[in-house]
């Protein structure tokens, strides 16, 4: 870990995890977090654990590590409700001046989290972690791609769309829950790096592999979607999926149909998920997400 001066510190940490099926690794997360803290310019660490109604005994281990150890917070959601809604409901009960996202399931370091922090000391108000290495699994190799070019060709900053890596100051991080609680769609950096972040940054990080990944082709389709629907206007979504029709009528000739099937598929599907995923008109602000069934710490 880098050799950080302590009399730059900066304030406190509050680190949100989604919590879905991970009773196998969320000890060791948090045996993690906590040994990479000392090396990291902060005050304190609180460690906000949101469980999405898990099937398994993952709120069991919330609460003996809350009740262990007071740097731990739990906070237990009354139903399953997905992802963007956990991250509003964790950054919510965060009570840090910076305020960190990272996976439950090991693939994003937590040792990382010394090198974003870094950069935030240095002047940026949001640090993305853009994944690289081939350790994570093929489908979020896929995903992360699909959204890396789709982000180059509109121009965007971001370089890894998909990433949920994140570490920013407490004003970017409320409007970023805003931002996710006004559309109910996952992280799109897109949005944040143009509407919320003054100085946002962008750090490599090699991730590990995942020990516990609830990644599917759904979800891959889904994420994407979104990412397409809140950057490209609603009118060049219809008129890609005319385009895909067009295509695959096309590929009625023989002499077409090699190129035309796929093709044509491939544009249908991406003008049909920005119109299915498009965002909603965001709605009222503050006020809760989601019925909170339990909070411990």
């Amino acid at each position: 870990a880098p050799q950080l001066d302590r009399r730059d510190v900066i304030g406190r940490l509050s680190v949100v995890v989604p919590v879905y099926g991970n009773e196998t690794t969320i000890r060791e997360l948090v045996d993690r977090l906590v040994g990479v803290a000392a090396s990291m310019p902060v005050a304190a660490l609180e460690v906000v654990l949101v469980d999405d109604a898990s099937p398994d005994g993952s709120w069991e281990i919330i609460e003996e590590l809350a009740a262990a150890d007071p740097r731990v917070v739990g906070v237990r959601l009354a139903a399953n409700v997905g992802q963007p809604t956990v991250y509003c409901a964790g950054i919510d009960a965060a009570t840090g001046d910076l305020v960190a996202t990272i996976d439950a399931d090991l693939e994003h370091p937590p040792e990382a989290l010394a090198q974003l922090v870094a950069t935030l000391g240095r002047g940026h108000d949001l640090a993305v972690a853009r994944r690289v290495g081939r350790s994570t699994t093929q489908l979020r190799r896929v995903g992360s791609r699909a959204g890396e070019l789709l982000a180059g060709v509109l121009g965007l900053t971001v370089t890894d769309a998909g990433s949920t890596y994140v570490v920013a100051t407490a004003a970017v991080a409320a409007e970023i829950r805003d931002l996710i609680a006004g559309t109910r769609r996952q992280m799109v950096l897109g949005d944040i790096f143009r509407d919320t972040a003054q100085h946002p940054v962008v750090v490599d990080v090699e991730m590990a592999a995942s020990a516990t990944s609830n990644y599917s082709l759904r979800r891959l389709l889904g994420r994407f979607g979104e990412f397409a629907a809140t950057e490209l206007e609603p009118g060049l979504g219809r008129r890609t999926a005319l385009l895909g029709g067009c295509v695959l009528a096309a590929g009625i000739h023989p002499r077409w149909r090699r190129v035309a099937l796929p093709l044509g598929g491939v544009l249908l599907g991406l003008g049909l998920l920005v119109l299915v995923a498009r965002p909603v008109v965001p709605g009222g602000r503050r006020g809760s997400v989601c019925a909170v069934a339990a909070r411990v710490g």
